[in-house]
């Protein structure tokens, strides 16, 4: 990958965990006292750029999965 792709990947990459940082404290929000703890994650290391890819998308689609399984019960504490 040349710099200006890597750049660019990266920037994306970036983007992409702030909108997760995002969706994270709109949970944590939500829920209150009743929000999980922060996950620790061990092991993740990637070997190439398509495999981090992978596995982030593995992690989006998990993320979503679960939101979107949450919403029906999630209430307005006003």
């Amino acid at each position: 990958v040349d710099i200006r792709k890597e750049r660019l990947l990266r920037g994306f990459f970036e983007s992409i965990q702030q909108h997760e940082n995002d969706h994270v404290a709109f949970l944590v929000n939500a829920l209150g006292a009743s929000a999980r703890p922060k996950p620790t994650f061990q092991n993740l290391e990637s070997a190439t750029l398509r495999d981090f890819a992978a596995l982030a998308r593995t992690f989006e689609n998990a993320g979503v999965g679960a939101y979107l399984g949450a919403t029906p019960v999630l209430e307005s504490r006003d």
